[in-house]
């Protein structure tokens, strides 16, 4: 899939200069949405982008294949 992070469950990889280019992914994975529910729910609560990312790779990352994204700062 390529996906190096959740927009990319819903946006294709831009291209400077193009128009935003919509992906259906997420219109058919749970897994998508459910990560995208969850990292709103805990901004809502005030939880850093560290916060979430260990909660996020903790409850999927055994599941569906990570992201080989950089690690939020604490």
């Amino acid at each position: 899939m390529d996906h190096r992070n959740n927009t990319d469950c819903y946006i294709k990889p831009r291209v400077e200069g193009a128009q935003v280019v919509f992906d259906e992914h997420a219109s058919y994975c749970g897994i998508c949405v459910d990560i995208t529910l969850k990292a709103k729910a805990m901004t809502a609560e005030g939880k850093s982008l560290l916060q979430i990312r260990i909660a996020v790779d903790g409850e999927y990352g055994s599941i569906a294949p990570g992201t080989d994204t950089v690690i939020p700062p604490s």
